[in-house]
């Protein structure tokens, strides 16, 4: 099972001291991190790490770098490591979709760049459909420069091009999202000014661990 963490400089020190330790704790081994030290951006750094992953066989879990994994991820990720699976979800992101659990059409799928199994021919189209298709698309023209949107393009990449395909939802999500607790958004500024969490944790005693040592 390959691992991928989207990682920026600033979230370095959580990455390689806390989020990959934990990873290896559960038995987990081929962990690779992508970490954007060319300053492209979330969007640009993202799209270049899956023209990579494009390049290989099988599928990798895509973890972003302010995420804590549950005490069973090791576990869960491995039965559900086929496929597209969507290992998190956040209620505000997803409205009515976020009561669609389990295995579902694509349109159904979450915002789960915090935790998402991708198989990596889809994800060196996905690159590809952005760069021939997207970036000349006047529907999508207000989203393109905003350094963001990845989870946004993705989910109507694979909707209009792969509609046949099924995502699984997973309940437990198998990560929270914890940019809260790592001094914030690094994409622009969260008008709301609260923290996206997981809909569907269970491990809460985590989170206060973390907080005990950060």
């Amino acid at each position: 099972m390959r691992i991928l963490i989207h990682g920026c400089p600033k979230r370095a020190k959580y990455v390689y001291e806390h989020l990959i330790p934990s990873l290896k704790a559960q038995g987990l081994e081929d962990i690779r991190v992508w970490m954007d030290i060319a300053h492209d951006g979330n969007l640009k750094s993202t799209l270049n790490s899956f023209r990579a992953c494009g390049m290989l066989d099988g599928g990798t879990w895509h973890l972003q770098d302010d995420v804590i994994i549950s005490s069973d991820f090791a576990e869960i990720a491995q039965k559900y490591d086929d496929g597209l699976v969507c290992g998190f979800a956040n209620a505000e992101w997803e409205g009515d979709r976020i009561t669609r659990t389990g295995k579902r059409p694509v349109s159904h799928m979450w915002f789960s760049f915090q935790c998402l199994r991708v198989p990596n021919w889809l994800a060196g189209e996905f690159y590809e459909w952005y760069y021939t298709k997207a970036v000349n698309d006047p529907a999508f023209a207000q989203y393109i420069n905003l350094d963001g949107y990845d989870d946004y393009f993705f989910r109507k990449f694979v909707t209009i091009e792969h509609p046949e395909l099924a995502a699984y939802n997973l309940n437990p999500n198998i990560v929270d999202h914890i940019d809260y607790l790592l001094g914030g958004t690094v994409i622009g500024v969260r008008k709301d000014g609260k923290p996206h969490r997981s809909a569907y944790w269970k491990d809460e005693k985590l989170i206060d661990d973390l907080k005990s040592i950060l």
